[in-house]
């Protein structure tokens, strides 16, 4: 097995700028249990399920498309954890065992450059408030739609309706 330290240079048998998709790798003749063992080693890191980069590189919204772009089909359109992950913030405020919501998400979007956007476990007038006092940029409502848990009745139309316009008043 050839030995690798800290960082990967041009011998490096992959792209060492760019992510690489598990399958191309294997394919560049590196196995599994390399791979796994540049990962524990923190030579490269996984990115997605199935996408790696040098531990050099550093991470960005670009990188993180680059990586997406290796394992969803052209047409997809990322939603929900997936949005919020690639624009660099996957807040679970209220998945959060001990935290505050409120200054959770308050402290969050203050230590934030960008838009913060709450994922998770969304389901009541008082949340959905409570996420757009402290400044979330957005949030996802995920499967509580489908479960029909949000305020606006047994529609989804309804339960979108009321949830913006809850957001919208907040």
């Amino acid at each position: 097995m050839p030995e690798y330290g800290g960082l990967l240079g041009a011998d490096a048998p992959f792209a060492i700028d760019r992510p690489v998709h598990l399958d191309d790798l294997v394919a560049g003749g590196v196995t599994k249990p390399l791979i796994d063992e540049l990962v524990a080693r923190d030579v490269i890191r996984r990115v997605t399920r199935a996408t790696y980069v040098a531990s050099q590189v550093d991470d960005s919204i670009e990188l993180r498309a680059r990586a997406l772009g290796l394992v969803v089909p052209e047409s997809a359109i990322v939603v929900d954890r997936t949005a919020a992950w690639l624009h660099g913030v996957d807040l679970l405020t209220y998945r959060h065992a001990t935290a505050d919501p409120a200054a959770l998400t308050r402290a969050v979007v203050d230590a934030s450059a960008g838009p913060v956007i709450a994922a998770g476990s969304v389901v009541t007038d008082e949340q959905i408030r409570l996420l757009a006092a402290a400044g979330a940029w957005g949030f996802t409502i995920g499967g509580a739609i489908f479960e029909r848990r949000l305020p606006g009745g047994d529609s989804v139309a309804g339960q979108v309706s009321a949830v913006l316009e809850i957001a919208g008043n907040a």
